[in-house]
């Protein structure tokens, strides 16, 4: 009988429980999927790697080691430059930015993929519900003692169109849910030899903006998407005034142009969820503007049994030398 080879995991994290949810979704693979293979998941602090103190002898040699490192992005910045023989990084997030600040390129690195989707629509379906049902003016009245329904009447949902910046996984999600819901649903996508997909589409982002009723932008970070939602494209929104709702990336929106569009009544409102700079600046004028609405970067959270069944799916990938899910491409920065 053959000795099985161990290997050694770091699990670099803040996501709570998530070294017990990855040891349980590995027990529950089939053994065929890591045969001849002991795995041990070792949780390293986070402080321990960013604190004033050295990095201790026995996370050293972990790091040095590892083949493969769990972790959060930003958490996993710090550990790079001691995992010399790193050969794959799974994110515990869907965006992976922070690890593009450093240099290193000389590994595989895989996204959270496939378990944002559902979170992210539940979050964009109750801001289009809650705005269409006007359920801010409920408490408003109910403190005044008024039952002023008149003030309550909200359009057919078949009148309301709701258009979705990337129509990835995630994008993909959120039109299903609203389709559901009975919105109508556009999305834009890159070029027209993009997979059909079930909603129409169209590749044109202001004809996008000058039919709909929201702007849900699910856009990734990347040198095509950089302030590409800036003055003279929401310009295009004046037809309809849409509400604008950012649950991608922050940078891809101009923050002085929003400020702009909602002053001039080119978007009606916003609800915005993630920033180019978080936590977003005390000094910014989106805090007190009387048309934003701000969450702090909770329309998905990353759930450690989420997370984990990803990482045990894609071991397997690792350990069988097939096919990683939801890698990373470095040249594309998505």
């Amino acid at each position: 009988m053959s000795t099985a080879a161990i290997m050694r995991i770091p699990v670099i994290s803040n996501i709570a429980l998530l070294s017990e949810k990855v040891r349980a979704a590995l027990a529950a693979l089939p053994s065929s999927a890591i045969e001849n293979l002991r795995i041990e998941i070792v949780p390293v602090s986070t402080s321990a790697l960013t604190g004033p103190d050295a990095v201790d002898v026995a996370t050293l040699e972990l790091l040095r080691d590892a083949q493969v490192i769990l972790g959060d992005p930003k958490h996993v910045l710090p550990a790079l430059p001691y995992a010399l023989n790193v050969k794959w990084v799974q994110s515990t997030f869907a965006g992976v930015e922070a690890v593009l600040t450093q240099p290193r390129r000389d590994f595989t690195l895989t996204r959270a993929g496939g378990i944002m989707g559902l979170h992210m629509a539940q979050y964009v379906l109750g801001w289009v519900i809650s705005k269409e049902r006007k359920f801010h003016l409920a408490p408003l009245h109910q403190a005044n003692h008024e039952f002023r329904s008149h003030d309550m009447r909200y359009r057919h949902y078949h009148d309301v169109t709701v258009g979705i910046l990337g129509l990835g996984d995630i994008g993909s999600s959120i039109a299903s849910l609203v389709s559901t819901a009975g919105f109508r649903v556009i999305g834009l996508k890159r070029s027209s030899s993009q997979p059909a997909t079930t909603v129409p589409t169209t590749t044109d982002l202001h004809e996008l903006l000058a039919q709909v009723d929201y702007v849900v932008n699910v856009l990734p970070s990347t040198i095509d998407t950089r302030d590409l939602l800036s003055r003279d494209t929401f310009q295009a929104c004046h037809i309809k005034k849409p509400c604008f709702i950012n649950v991608g990336r922050g940078d891809v929106v101009d923050e002085a142009s929003l400020v702009t569009a909602l002053d001039q009544g080119w978007l009606s409102s916003a609800v915005l969820d993630v920033f180019a700079i978080e936590p977003l600046p005390h000094e910014s004028a989106l805090w007190s503007h009387k048309h934003v609405t701000i969450t702090p970067h909770v329309a998905a959270l990353s759930m450690p049994e989420d997370v984990a069944g990803v990482f045990a799916r894609n071991l397997s990938h690792f350990h069988a030398s097939t096919p990683l899910e939801y890698v990373f491409q470095w040249s594309r920065g998505y």
